[in-house]
């Protein structure tokens, strides 16, 4: 695991559909990506689960700094070959 500290903080949803259809594989993802959730909350109106965690993929922020948002398209495919899930993601932060 990459070094970082809770200055390395960030925002991002998953819909409810995708979290329930891959529940098994949620926590090989968040060590894949290396992201602690520190809290969870279900957004009923939008289907889905707002995560706020650290993770090296994340920016610094200052401690008084709004917590940046993220967009995180998360891509697993299996592989055949090793009989394992290939776990890739795209952060891209909000603006």
């Amino acid at each position: 695991m990459n070094s970082f500290d809770n200055s390395n903080r960030g925002i991002f949803n998953i819909s409810s559909d995708t979290l329930y259809s891959d529940l098994p594989n949620l926590l090989k993802i968040f060590q894949h990506l290396e992201i602690i959730p520190v809290r969870v909350e279900h957004l009923f109106m939008s289907k889905s689960f707002q995560y706020v965690g650290y993770s090296p993929n994340f920016r610094k922020v200052i401690p008084e700094a709004q917590t940046p948002i993220y967009n995180v398209t998360i891509n697993i495919v299996y592989d055949p070959k090793t009989q394992e899930d290939k776990i890739s993601a795209i952060f891209e932060e909000q603006l």
